[in-house]
């Protein structure tokens, strides 16, 4: 799956469209999310990991699709997703892998199929470290970005976290000061009126 990728971001014509006949093909194969997932937590190269997640995302939008998939499976795509967000170096690939995620949230927290998720946001969020709490609040921003409506039974609480977060800051021009906000904002036209 690496090579058909690479083969997609070469600016060569007829190996982009030899590269777009395998991924095709490649999509008919009922294996085709977990070898992207493999690509995303594997590949050297950071374009194939972004185009990876983007391709798993579109094929996962839609509940029928990821609802096809076997329940071991999709488990182990949570935490493979979680573990290539907090292993990856590159913010944009982490930004495609936290969209991912978004998209799976708005499938999983319905039916209260992924508590780890808001555990692992939790534990990130609150860390001392301030690493930990960068990705989590960066996760949360993009997660609150594309499935806010799935967070608002939990809206007093992250009202209290981010009160309590803003409140810790050493450093008000931080980046965690921003993603706070950030996603502070993506919870106002939500919640307007309570």
């Amino acid at each position: 799956m690496d090579k058909i990728l690479e083969k997609l971001l070469v600016p060569d014509n007829s190996t982009i469209l030899e590269g777009t006949k395998e991924l095709r093909d490649a999509f008919k194969n009922p294996e085709i999310v977990p070898m992207l997932c493999n690509v995303i937590g594997t590949s050297s190269n950071p374009q194939v990991r972004q185009y990876a997640a983007l391709l798993l995302r579109k094929k996962l939008n839609k509940f029928a699709q990821w609802s096809k998939i076997p329940l071991d499976v999709r488990q182990k795509i949570k935490e493979g997703l979680l573990t290539a967000l907090v292993n990856e170096q590159e913010k944009f690939v982490k930004t495609s892998i936290g969209q991912v995620i978004g998209t799976l949230v708005r499938h999983e927290f319905p039916n209260q199929t992924w508590p780890e998720l808001m555990e692992w946001l939790q534990q990130m969020t609150t860390s001392q470290s301030e690493r930990d709490k960068e990705l989590g609040f960066f996760t949360l921003q993009i997660l609150t970005d594309i499935s806010t409506d799935q967070f608002l039974n939990h809206r007093n609480s992250f009202a209290m976290l981010f009160v309590s977060t803003l409140n810790s800051l050493t450093d008000p021009s931080s980046i965690t000061a921003y993603l706070t906000l950030e996603t502070m904002t993506n919870f106002v036209s939500s919640i307007e009126g309570d």
